[in-house]
């Protein structure tokens, strides 16, 4: 909000570029939703032909500057993308779920002195003389920027975003119309303070007598895990469960009963109270593992949540589930459930390890994982076209007599160590062909962004149970490639090896643009002084204002036809969209 004010006020007068663009850098680091929301209001100023070019030099030297603060993440973020998960939930809603009762007194005051001011401004010459420029240019900013709300979470599903991201502007932005308008009527009224006075002590006294369940709801959120009642039972868990990184991952039952130690979400929080790791993560998007995570929590949870909508689920199946613990190096499953407990307590494959309360901890017997194994079945080469669909077929029916699929593109595929390996046929069985000879030994230590790697037999193909990223390097091996679901195969060429995670080209490049663009902006220089404060005048570009007119015209039609196009065109070709009303 402080960011669209500071455009407003400084648009026109070229003041404030470095920072506006700092502003939004620091926007665009915090959230994407953030700087898609203000990057778009800042076709507000080309709505208009006279001083266009000038409003555009400035949005072009605020943008390239806040691209230039936030390069560090933003150029990582782009070549990066391919390597998340899409999550653009569609979230059906009503009008009075977005306006509640709360809202409505802004809302009246909104709208009835916009319509107040808009009369007078028609018919009061003098009001019309003085106030043009202050009140009914802030309105019109504000109400395009509500509208532009309202266009994002209309078409924030084709844009893969989480549309109802976009409706908190739509809620905030007519209280700030609201008091435009109070604060310009204000100045014909005598007792201006104390109608001040009055809106305030008025809007205590309604949001107090509104806002019961947010109070209990923020009182419970940030009260803490530790004044919960439950701590000691949750602490008691994670202490019985210490580790580090190293040790196998811990999975647990979906369950609204979690809710009692904080949230439903607490045992997300096992890496940080614990040292162990799970497979489930607040920042769902930020790797391709997700969607097989969700997968097996659908197999040990009813209801499972469910949250990526693109993909189908299952119910709950403890024998497929048992499998894809062994897939993930998962040695100890917590649950919650009557249910859940009684199917673990039947299954021979389980030991009850420890219980606290109604909580149950259940160990997998026979546990020999490891983050690192050797196979014992050649896996079998397929194109990395559509691999998260192969990969997640591939994950509904587990089985050790199922080699893993080994995703090549063409190009690679006369490397030595993977030339020989079988095929997959389309439409075809997968090929199980056994890799001759006793299995190695392999030890692993897992770090947080380093694994190392012993083995007594260099070429055996080894498979390393973390997600698969292209910043992945090694020493003393081939690869790492991408294999099902998402994890790396490698093929060592020495009986040490060592995977570290390293910067992308796209990451040095960012954190080169980000200091040369701090550099640029606290080291003053002619070069600087240009680029960023100079008034640039191109001569040979000169347009009459009725030529600017008709050109802005045509550019705002085409670009609004294209958009519409292109968004229409995604809807009709997402089945999705319609899965999901």
């Amino acid at each position: 909000i402080f960011f669209l004010a500071s455009l407003f006020r400084n648009i026109d007068s070229n003041k404030h570029v470095i920072a506006n663009g700092l502003l939004l850098g620091l926007i665009g680091a915090t959230h994407g939703v953030g700087l898609l929301f203000v990057v778009t209001a800042g076709f507000f100023f080309l709505i208009w032909p006279r001083g266009i070019g000038r409003r555009l030099l400035y949005l072009g030297r605020v943008y390239a500057l806040g691209v230039g603060f936030m390069a560090f993440w933003f150029l990582p973020f782009l070549a990066g993308a391919q390597w998340s998960t899409k999550f653009n939930l569609l979230w059906i809603t009503e009008l009075r779920e977005v306006f509640p009762e709360i809202f409505w007194p802004y809302l009246i005051a909104a709208c009835a002195g916009t319509l107040i001011i808009l009369a007078l401004q028609f018919f009061y010459r003098k009001f019309k003389e003085q106030e043009s420029q202050g009140i009914i240019f802030p309105l019109a900013y504000l109400g395009f920027l509500i509208f532009i709300a309202i266009l994002l979470y209309e078409t924030a599903y084709e844009l893969n975003v989480v549309d109802i991201r976009f409706l908190p502007y739509a809620e905030f932005l007519p209280m700030i119309i609201a008091a435009v308008c109070l604060g310009g009527l204000a100045r014909y009224l005598r007792g201006a303070a104390l109608l001040l006075i009055i809106t305030t002590v008025a809007t205590g006294i309604w949001v107090s007598t509104h806002s019961k369940q947010i109070s209990s709801w923020a009182e419970w959120n940030y009260l803490g895990f530790e004044r919960k009642e439950t701590w000691n039972t949750f602490k008691a868990i994670n202490d019985f469960l210490k580790g580090d990184e190293s040790d196998p991952r811990v999975v647990y039952e979906h369950s609204m009963l979690h809710d009692r130690f904080g949230t439903v979400r607490a045992f997300e929080n096992l890496p940080y109270f614990s040292g162990r790791s799970t497979i489930e993560g607040l920042y769902m998007q930020s790797s391709i593992t997700t969607p097989f995570a969700f997968y097996l929590q659908s197999e040990i949870s009813s209801p499972a949540s469910c949250p990526l909508t693109q993909y189908d689920y299952t119910s709950v199946n403890l024998k497929y589930a048992l499998e894809h613990f062994r897939m993930f190096n998962i040695s100890h499953f917590i649950t919650i459930s009557e249910t859940m407990k009684r199917l673990a307590r039947e299954n021979d494959e389980l030991r009850l390890a420890a219980t606290f309360d109604d909580v149950e901890i259940y160990e997998v017997k026979s546990f020999t994982g490891g983050y690192v194994v050797p196979l014992s079945l050649k896996p079998v080469l397929t194109d990395s076209d559509d691999w998260r669909n192969k990969s997640y077929q591939w994950f509904k029916h587990p089985s050790k007599e199922k080699p893993h699929l080994l995703f090549i593109e063409a190009a690679h595929r006369e490397d030595r160590a993977i030339h020989s390996l079988p095929v997959a046929v389309s439409g075809g069985e997968l090929p199980a062909v056994a890799i001759g000879g006793e299995l190695p030994h392999v030890e692993s230590r897992l770090h947080k962004e380093r694994i190392e790697i012993k083995t007594s037999q260099p070429g055996w193909p080894l498979l390393v149970k973390a997600s698969y990223h292209p910043n992945w390097r090694c020493n003393g091996a081939r690869g790492p490639y991408l294999a099902s679901p998402s994890f790396m195969i490698i093929f060592p060429t020495e009986k040490t090896v060592t995977m570290y995670f390293s910067r992308s080209w796209a990451e040095w490049i960012g954190l080169l643009l980000t200091a040369l663009t701090v550099l640029m902006c606290v080291i003053p220089c002619a070069f600087s002084r240009w680029l960023l404060r100079d008034q640039w005048r191109l001569s040979y570009l000169k347009f009459t204002n009725r030529q600017r007119a008709y050109l802005l015209l045509a550019c705002w039609v085409v670009g609004l036809l294209s958009f519409i196009s292109l968004t229409l065109y995604r809807r009709a070709r997402s089945p999705e969209r319609l899965k999901q009303q």
